[in-house]
C-alpha cells in the first residue's frame, strides 16, 4: 500500500503584491490566518485594510486589540489600518480600495487587504454585483500593488457563490490547510462579460414578473 502523503495542520498566507486568492474556510468566526495575514501587513508598516460589514468589523477590530495587541487607536491615526465597508454600488466599493491604497504607494511596503463581502446585508450591492466586484479586484491588485485575500464561508454561502465567487474569481485558492492553482479560475474579462449577461438576463426577469 502506498503511503498517503499527510496534510499540512496549518497554514501561512504569504501573497505576492498585485496577488488576488480566496480562502474557503468552514469553522465559525473569521480564520486565524487571515487575521495574521492582516496583522502581519499592520505590523510590518503597510496600509492593510478589511472589507466587512458592521458587526464583523468590530469582532476584527476587537480580535485585532486583544489577541495580537494592536494599538488601533494608533495604527488606524497613521492610516496603517483602514475598516472598510459596502457601498451602493461596485464603483464606490472601488473607489474607496484606490483611495484607501493610493496613499500607501510611496511606502514600500505592498498593501494588504481582507475582505468579506456583505451577501445580502443592507447597504450592499446584490450578489451579481458583488462577483463582479471581486473578478475586478485582480485587475485592482496590478494596478494598486496590493495583495487581496478574499473569505467565503462554506458553512454559510450556497453552492453557485462559493463556486463563482471562492473559484471562478480567484487565480488562487486556499482550503483545508493547502495552498492550490485554481483550475476553475476564470479571466476577468470573460467572467464579466458572462455575470453582465446574467444580470440583463435577471432584469429583464423581474420586469417581466412585475
Amino acid at each position: 500500500m502506498k503511503n498517503r502523503q499527510a496534510r499540512p495542520t496549518s497554514l501561512e498566507i504569504e501573497l505576492k503584491p498585485g496577488s488576488h486568492a480566496s480562502l474557503l474556510y468552514t469553522e465559525p468566526g473569521i480564520p486565524a490566518v487571515a487575521l495574521d495575514y492582516l496583522a502581519e501587513g499592520i505590523r510590518g508598516g503597510a496600509v492593510s485594510a478589511f472589507l466587512g460589514y458592521g458587526r464583523l468589523n468590530e469582532r476584527v477590530a476587537a480580535q485585532l486589540r486583544d489577541l495580537y495587541s494592536i494599538d488601533l487607536r494608533s495604527v488606524q491615526a497613521e492610516g496603517r489600518l483602514v475598516f472598510l465597508s459596502g457601498r451602493e454600488n461596485a464603483r464606490l466599493m472601488r473607489a474607496d480600495l484606490t483611495k484607501t491604497f493610493s496613499k500607501g504607494k510611496r511606502s514600500r511596503k505592498a498593501g494588504r487587504l481582507l475582505v468579506s463581502l456583505g451577501w445580502e446585508e443592507a447597504g450592499w450591492p446584490d450578489d451579481s454585483e458583488l462577483l463582479q466586484f471581486d473578478s475586478k479586484l485582480s485587475e485592482t491588485c496590478g494596478e494598486l500593488g496590493l495583495s487581496a485575500l478574499c473569505l467565503y464561508d462554506a458553512r454559510q454561502l450556497n453552492g453557485s457563490l462559493l463556486f463563482q465567487g471562492g473559484l471562478e474569481c480567484h487565480p488562487t485558492v486556499f482550503a483545508r490547510c493547502m495552498h492550490h492553482k485554481n483550475p476553475f479560475f476564470v479571466e476577468p474579462a470573460l467572467l464579466q462579460k458572462e455575470l453582465g449577461a446574467r444580470r440583463r438576463d435577471e432584469s429583464r426577469l423581474r420586469a417581466w414578473m412585475s
